[in-house]
């Protein structure tokens, strides 16, 4: 039987440890090989990902044959003493790297397409952002393994795992933001002006929360994961990095809100200002992504999620 969860050995460097679920994902996209060796407890010793997970992901002959001992240390990686401020500087260029050009080229092209045939299909709305989280999801777990391209195109099996997706990331905009919207719009038409004050509190309290959730759902792989308890606490264990991510959430945030007003141009420039507004925002998604794995990256061990 598989443990629930397991450690990686990455270029000699041990990192982890990931839920089985999380690790079976990332076979099946590419972003760990067979090859790959892993450990996790009441396994007597290192094992690849072929022979834990038979039949997933490509075909690729193992480095290290079965039965082969691998050490237990390992020191940790080498990225865990590059600064969270490097990780981030480096995220602007990372939607541009292995398979991202395509991926923004084409997805650009595809959710413009989405969103427009999307005021008539609801289905058609839940399996393209459902899609779209779970390449996001794949991004934040290469990054977490200390991967520098952007993972291949994830395999998904049908439409219920795109639903299942599109709902984990919905609960946490709502358990972040319903409170706020409700209180705000509680606040038109009443004199008492303390409802808007309330409701720009709860909003900023969300936005505070909602970064940290998603790592935890993308990590996780469960909406278990927006647990405060779990959530706050991890706030409070890295709070310059996690201050660093909240001001990089808030500045694209802006720039796509000025993007967003492009298609508001008049004619034919309208309609290229809503590519680029697309294009701006799946840039942005993936951006976010990549700083969201680096956080965890780097603070895996204060974090002490697995």
């Amino acid at each position: 039987m598989i443990p629930d969860e397991l450690l990686l050995l990455q270029n000699g460097n041990q990192v982890g440890p990931f839920p089985k679920s999380a690790i079976q994902g990332m076979l099946e996209s590419g972003s760990v090989l067979p090859s790959d060796v892993a450990w996790g407890q009441g396994m007597a010793d290192w094992a690849t990902l072929e022979s834990l997970f038979p039949g997933v992901g490509p075909s690729v002959a193992p480095s290290h044959p079965l039965g082969q001992s691998v050490p237990t240390t390992v020191p940790l990686p080498a990225q865990q003493d590059r600064g969270f401020g490097s990780l981030v500087a480096d995220a602007f260029s990372y939607p541009f790297r292995g398979d991202g050009v395509i991926i923004l080229v084409v997805g650009t092209i595809a959710f413009t397409i989405v969103n427009f045939l999307s005021l008539f299909s609801l289905w058609l709305t839940i399996a393209g952002w459902g899609y779209l989280m779970l390449t996001l999801q794949q991004v934040i777990h290469g990054t977490a393994l200390g991967e520098d391209t952007v993972p291949k195109w994830p395999d998904f099996d049908g439409f219920g795992e795109l639903a299942v997706k599109f709902i984990q990331w919905l609960l946490a905009v709502v358990i972040c933001f319903a409170g706020a919207v409700i209180l705000l719009a509680k606040s038109h038409g009443s004199e008492d002006g303390s409802w808007m004050v309330y409701g720009l509190l709860a909003a900023l309290a969300g936005g505070l929360y909602f970064p940290m959730a998603i790592l935890g759902i993308a990590m996780f792989d469960s909406v278990a994961a927006l647990n405060p308890m779990l959530v706050v606490r991890s706030i409070l264990r890295v709070p310059g990095h996690y201050i660093l991510t909240l001001i990089v959430f808030v500045g694209l945030g802006l720039v796509k809100h000025l993007t967003g007003k492009l298609g508001d141009l008049p004619g034919a420039i309208g309609y290229v200002g809503i590519v680029v507004d697309e294009f701006d925002a799946l840039w942005s998604a993936i951006f976010l992504a990549r700083v969201l794995g680096g956080l965890y990256y780097v603070n895996r061990r204060k974090l002490g999620w697995f």
